[in-house]
């Protein structure tokens, strides 16, 4: 057995344990408001639409999860499906900016974009991509104040594009740095 698969073997084994208990947390969750729902014959239909939307939320998530952890499987183990298109990336990040800011939870939500050129191409995974950027904006929102704004600046200097997201949030707690790059941590209850 190599090195490597014992890494990877290891690797899946700990994201695996964090998503089941995620997921079985989740399940619970369904489990008892779909109990409620089919027991109970006195449940306004006000009660059935909001049991309904905790449902679907938590399916929802559940679903994210098992992606999360397939593309980790197919990323370790060199099989993922790059689609690495050339595009302009200022305008991606622009529009995903602009979609961000389209979501009724983050409309009134401030995103400051900085970047001294209008087309910057480059070759990556569309899909991916956004996913990253997603996560880094939406984060800095959820941990962040009602107050919370972002930067995204911009630069290309001697051929290297340097994308820097920035907000002017709380932070993290020392502890928390210190696992910023361990998958699946949380820092909080999520």
């Amino acid at each position: 057995v190599s090195k490597h698969s014992c890494t990877i073997s290891s690797s899946l084994s700990v994201n695996m344990h964090s998503h089941s208990r995620v997921i079985s947390d989740h399940l619970s969750s369904i489990k008892g408001y779909a109990e409620i729902l089919f027991d109970n014959k006195d449940v306004s239909s006000e009660q059935i639409k909001k049991y309904s939307n905790v449902i679907l939320k938590n399916v929802s998530y559940m679903e994210s999860l098992i992606d999360d952890l397939k593309l980790t499987y197919q990323l370790e183990n060199g099989i993922a499906p790059l689609q690495c298109i050339e595009q302009n990336f200022v305008r991606f990040l622009k529009e995903l900016v602009i979609n961000v800011l389209n979501h009724p939870e983050y409309e009134e939500r401030t995103i400051h974009f900085d970047c001294t050129k209008e087309n910057i191409m480059l070759s990556f995974d569309h899909k991916l991509m956004t996913r990253a950027f997603q996560n880094l904006i939406i984060n800095a929102f959820a941990h962040g104040n009602d107050d919370t704004e972002i930067t995204i600046r911009i630069t290309v200097l001697n051929n290297i594009l340097q994308i820097i997201v920035s907000d002017n949030g709380k932070g993290m707690r020392p502890e928390e740095v210190n696992h910023l790059f361990q998958r699946y941590y949380r820092g909080t209850n999520t």
